[in-house]
């Protein structure tokens, strides 16, 4: 099942979402990210926690991702990605998204509905994988694994992200024991809808949370 063409409103909508990644980029090219990621910028919740206005990210035992920028894929391809996403206890939250406007000579707007899984990609220092559902143009629940490395400073190279949506992910050994015992999912068939891509951010970049295990 192809995804749903993207209507021009609806893609500029996406493209305004992204405008928080690109927040994130120029923040960390002007080496300005340890101040969004700093818990005395943060300010009360009325649920007692303290948030950063800038990123949204709970600054109190938790561990993260955050950032995004273009990327640039196989065959001259490209996309953005932006995503926030922490874990703490046994919760993880935020939010992943991914936009291809050439795809398939209509878009692709990829957005994640639900976060179920964050933590460490095993053996890749600095790795990081998020695990949950997305929408494609705005339709559907698709099954997601996003892989991002934070490879140094934000805008310096080397931070990579692969991406896989809808049927490639059935084929990842983790799945079952993973995704398929958490409550938020039924037990997952073939949709017909695939997504799989991989690619190396040309600005910008990823940052880990100052809980996470691997932060200086």
């Amino acid at each position: 099942m192809p995804a749903p063409v993207v209507g021009r409103r609806h893609l500029l909508a996406i493209l305004g979402g992204l405008v928080f990644g690109g927040l994130l980029v120029q923040l960390g090219v002007r080496q300005a990210s340890a101040l969004i990621f700093r818990c005395d910028t943060c300010t009360a919740c009325p649920t007692g926690e303290h948030r950063c206005a800038a990123c949204c990210l709970c600054c109190q035992d938790q561990s993260g991702i955050a950032g995004g920028g273009p990327v640039r894929m196989a065959r001259g391809r490209k996309a953005r990605v932006a995503l926030s996403v922490s874990r703490q206890d046994e919760s993880s939250d935020g939010r992943v998204s991914w936009l291809e406007r050439a795809w398939e000579h209509t878009g692709l707007a990829l957005e994640s509905v639900v976060i179920a899984i964050y933590r460490p990609t095993e053996g890749v220092p600095g790795g990081r994988e998020v695990w949950g559902l997305m929408s494609a143009n705005g339709a559907g629940q698709y099954l997601f694994v996003l892989r991002a490395v934070a490879a140094g400073p934000l805008g310096e190279g080397g931070h990579t992200v692969s991406l896989k949506v809808g049927d490639p992910v059935l084929a990842e050994p983790e799945l079952a024991a993973d995704l398929l015992a958490n409550p938020q999912f039924p037990m997952f068939a073939p949709t017909g809808f695939s997504y799989e891509t991989a690619g190396t951010l040309t600005g910008g970049g990823f940052v880990l949370l100052p809980h996470d295990p691997e932060t200086p």
